[in-house]
């Protein structure tokens, strides 16, 4: 992208910053640790020359001295461990503030929150009069949407970019609470069901890819911590993610580096869009799903879907005329708002939106 420069002048800053800090804190250790030292050092010069005036007076002898300077220097011997001690319980503290700071974080599971448990879910999703805004937006991406879906029904949802289509999918999915309105399935508020129960029973490919590092088997059972061979080789073979997978040496065991680089674009969903169909979810929800793979690839994933979504109620995010295919009825959405609620007959024909 050519933005080296800008790169380069950030890292400077960020290691000159840091650099800065550390020889603060370098700075402050030492000037204790020196304290304690020259503390130390003018006890005994204390003791040694008060001792001479007092030997030479008779007081004292040569031995009471040596006494005085081994007993002074037990004394004061432990105000360098408290200078040691206390630069200790400084970055005890740093770091416990740090620690308590992220244990403080919000929780899916509130502490005192009931819920309501929903093993199986069959898949009616109702949004009624919802409104949401992103934290510090301006306008409210989401504007008093309503629409049913009914179990086993296929919808495509469609629009210009920054429309709210993708946001419909995640306020589903309880990663955001809408500001207003309610979002039911099966007549449950979404958030009022458990987010494990909801998650098991929706299967999701969001718009932005992201795979874990470890092996392509590992990333596909992550929605149920463990899945068979059986499951693994027909969502493999249905996604089109053996085609790829057979030619690597160590196939499904092959790993992957953090985000699955190492993988295109279109490998990388194929093997999110396997991961949402085991465990037989009840309800898909894809977000552009096919966007950076091929005609070939995309194919194969049009009929995987047309196969696995089978009374099974599927809601695509698209812009593909392929993806078109699979869905029953369309939604619009401008400006936040539905535009047309309809069949894609006739918003191919032009008589819609």
């Amino acid at each position: 992208m050519g933005a080296s420069q800008v790169m380069m002048k950030r890292w400077r800053t960020a290691v000159a910053s840091q650099s800065q800090l550390g020889l603060r804190q370098r700075m402050w250790a030492s000037f204790a640790a020196n304290i304690a030292n020259l503390a130390q050092q003018l006890v005994q010069v204390g003791v040694v020359t008060v001792g001479f005036f007092l030997v030479g007076e008779g007081a004292l002898g040569f031995g009471a001295i040596i006494a005085c300077t081994i007993l002074s220097g037990r004394a004061i011997s432990p105000l360098a461990q408290l200078t040691q001690l206390l630069t200790k319980v400084n970055q005890s503290m740093a770091s416990y503030k740090s620690l308590d700071a992220l244990m403080g974080l919000p929780r899916e599971h509130t502490k005192g929150h009931t819920y309501v448990r929903r093993p199986s879910l069959q898949g009616r999703i109702e949004f009624r009069n919802v409104t949401f805004t992103y934290p510090e937006a301006s306008q409210p991406t989401l504007k008093n949407v309503s629409f049913t879906i009914e179990v086993g029904e296929h919808i495509g949802i469609l629009g210009r970019i920054g429309s709210g289509k993708s946001t419909i999918a995640k306020l589903l999915l309880g990663i955001y609470q809408p500001d207003d309105g309610v979002i039911l399935v099966d007549g449950v508020n979404v958030s009022q069901i458990d987010p494990d129960d909801l998650r098991r029973n929706l299967g999701a490919v969001l718009q932005d890819i992201w795979l874990s590092a470890g092996s392509i088997r590992d990333n596909i059972a992550m929605r149920s911590g463990s899945v068979s061979n059986e499951e693994l080789l027909r969502v493999g073979t249905v996604t089109g993610v053996s085609q790829f997978v057979d030619i690597l040496p160590q196939g499904y065991e092959t790993q992957l580096r953090e985000r699955g680089e190492g993988l295109s674009g279109g490998q990388r969903q194929a093997i999110c869009i396997a991961r949402a169909l085991v465990g037989e979810p009840t309800t898909l929800v894809l977000d552009e799903p096919t966007s950076a793979m091929d005609q070939q690839a995309e194919q194969t994933i049009v009929n995987c879907l047309a196969q696995e979504s089978n009374n099974k109620t599927l809601l695509v995010v698209t812009h593909k005329a392929a993806l078109m295919k699979l869905v029953s009825r369309v939604l619009v959405i401008d400006g936040g708002k539905i535009a047309y609620d309809g069949p894609p007959e006739r918003l191919a024909q032009g008589r819609g939106a």
